[in-house]
């Protein structure tokens, strides 16, 4: 499920707003037989939002993507640094992923996030380990960043 970044009021309506990433990753995610949901708040529309602190930002999603996510999100990443260097860009673009993880028994929510070279973001998010038996995430293992050398 793919959650608002922003809510906000426009012209008296609440506005939830999405960054245009979000709509190509529903798009491929339906390409390849997933189910990809969007939350609006009751009475919202959907609008645009952008940012200019990391050159992408994946839309904020809610829970750990299983492995069939995790392989669509890296797998578009790297068509979009695919596409970054055709137009002739020679440094790497810095990307931040974001999920929003939910604990069921204490009915807390956490956002994990990460931002770097997206490449090795990309490839962070590939090859993540697995879930606990319980859900949650091993926090020594989950969110090691990779060491570049």
């Amino acid at each position: 499920m793919l959650l608002p970044d922003t809510l906000s009021p426009v012209d008296d309506q609440l506005v939830a707003g999405f960054r245009d990433r979000s709509q190509e990753l529903r798009v491929r995610a339906k390409q390849q037989g997933l189910a990809v949901e969007v939350y609006l708040p009751q009475g919202a529309r959907a609008g645009y939002y952008a940012e200019h602190a990391a050159d992408w930002v994946l839309p904020l999603i809610l829970g750990v993507p299983a492995a069939t996510l995790a392989d669509l999100l890296a797998g578009e990443i790297r068509l979009w640094i695919s596409t970054w260097r055709d137009e002739g860009r020679s440094r790497t673009p810095m990307l931040r992923y974001r999920e929003v993880v939910i604990d069921e028994r204490t009915q807390t929510t956490k956002v994990r996030e990460v931002e770097g070279p997206a490449d090795e973001v990309a490839d962070w998010i590939a090859r993540r380990p697995a879930l606990s038996p319980g859900g949650e995430p091993h926090e020594e293992e989950e969110w090691r960043w990779p060491h570049s050398e």
